[in-house]
């Protein structure tokens, strides 16, 4: 989930916890007939911002390391014009590191998020791998 203010972008690290079901315990489907998965926010995931320059990467200064609090939230603001992913460094126990960045985003020339794409909104799959 992104949140976004001038200049700030928000961020909220989710996990599943399974498929919701009824009071019945049959399980619960979508308008889309898809089931509906529960997310529970992942506190102590920690992630690194780069900035993507030229097919290349390096670590901004100052987020090299950032922790999601208890409600799975983290944020950067003040960023610089540019391109840039937000990659996952040590997951929460019990999941695995993802190899590409978690989400990208550019800041454009009037300090504004623009382009704020998901994993999933860029390869429309699950999972980060």
């Amino acid at each position: 989930t992104v949140i976004n203010t001038t200049n700030k972008l928000e961020f909220k690290k989710v996990g599943e916890s399974g498929q919701q079901k009824d009071e019945n315990g049959n399980p619960i489907v979508g308008p889309d007939g898809k089931p509906i998965i529960s997310e529970v926010p992942l506190a102590g995931t920690e992630f690194e911002l780069r900035r993507e320059v030229g097919g290349n990467s390096y670590t901004v200064e100052g987020y090299e390391k950032i922790l999601s609090g208890p409600n799975g939230e983290f944020s950067f603001k003040n960023l610089p014009p540019g391109d840039y992913g937000v990659y996952e460094k040590k997951p929460v126990l019990g999941y695995e590191l993802p190899v590409q960045a978690v989400a990208t985003f550019t800041i454009d020339a009037n300090g504004k998020p623009i382009n704020v794409k998901s994993f999933k909104d860029r390869t429309n799959k699950d999972g980060d791998y």
